[in-house]
């Protein structure tokens, strides 16, 4: 959960401040072509972290917390 104030511009993109590392903030309604999402004093944000970097995406609600690894399939 990040409060709001803490939600800064960077080049005109909304990032949040995590491990120390600004990450840009995505609105998951917004990548899935929903409504808003509702606004208030904090919001939950998940981080998605690959070789490549990091983003947040602003989510309505965080219901649990698992580790994904993804790796390539056998040749069968």
């Amino acid at each position: 959960r990040v409060p709001k104030e803490d939600i800064v511009e960077v080049s005109g993109r909304p990032c949040v401040l995590c491990d120390g590392e600004r990450v840009g903030l995505v609105d998951a309604s917004e990548v899935l072509g929903f409504g808003s999402t509702p606004s208030g004093a904090w919001i939950s944000a998940v981080v998605l972290r690959s070789y490549q970097g990091a983003f947040a995406l602003r989510v309505d609600a965080i219901t649990g917390e698992q580790d994904l690894v993804v790796r390539r399939l056998d040749p069968r």
